[in-house]
């Protein structure tokens, strides 16, 4: 079984390829196996940038109201069961950090005025100053327990929160019908929060994409959601 398929210039992307078959019908004759291994082939080659492009698209999550937040977790640390929570929601939104890191936060850790950690995704080192509110959160998270010691983020039984924990609990205390809430949610809450504080600038959204070890200031952009805004806009302003 013969099908014509490949076309003899080979040297083009694979999205290229195809146009090329259909627009200029150069075919070579294969069989049929071979085309099973030629797609194959592609199919496995683009893989790997396809799976970067999916980390690098928008994220469902929306970013929360910074103070009412802020308030509200303050609020849980003071008198709900699960101050943990709170203090991870304190935390999450002061510093922008990946639940991944957050989750191996260990009480030494928060006994000086910052941080140094090696990030879980990227490798790469940051040093993260701690703020007043952070501050006054832990000052308040060791009131709630004194004897608070090893890994900040534990159950009842000493086991260290998992990510699908903590999103269960952010999507019950801090979602509603219109709000879809995750970790993600703290990171871009700290994001909106930096570019609001900074007068909405362009310099904000490059130190942002820094940050969040994003390629580029677009990226960020569409990761807080800042420019489906500014399309929206468009048909706003008509």
């Amino acid at each position: 079984m013969k099908l014509f398929i490949l076309p003899k210039l080979l040297k083009t992307n694979d999205l290229q390829y195809f146009d090329y078959l259909i627009l200029n019908k150069s075919f070579t004759y294969i069989n049929f196996s071979l085309f099973v291994k030629f797609l194959i082939t592609i199919f496995t080659s683009d893989q790997k940038k396809f799976v970067m492009s999916l980390k690098n698209s928008v994220t469902t999550s929306d970013y929360l109201n910074f103070d009412a937040t802020l308030n509200k977790a303050i609020k849980i640390i003071k008198t709900d069961s699960n101050y943990k929570l709170g203090f991870l929601v304190v935390f999450g939104i002061n510093t922008g950090l990946r639940i991944s890191d957050i989750l191996k936060l260990k009480v030494e850790d928060l006994n000086s005025d910052s941080i140094l950690l090696v990030e879980s995704k990227t490798n790469k080192k940051r040093n993260i100053k701690l703020n007043d509110n952070v501050k006054t959160a832990f000052k308040l998270l060791k009131e709630r327990n004194p004897n608070i010691e090893g890994y900040v983020f534990t159950s009842n039984q000493n086991t260290v929160l998992s990510k699908q924990y903590v999103n269960r609990k952010l999507k019950e205390v801090f979602g509603s019908k219109s709000l879809a809430v995750s970790t993600h949610s703290l990171r871009k809450t700290f994001g909106r929060q930096v570019w609001s504080n900074n007068n909405e600038t362009d310099k904000a959204l490059l130190y942002l994409s820094e940050l969040f070890n994003h390629s580029s200031p677009a990226i960020t952009k569409r990761y807080l959601g800042i420019r489906q805004e500014e399309l929206d806009d468009i048909y706003m302003n008509l």
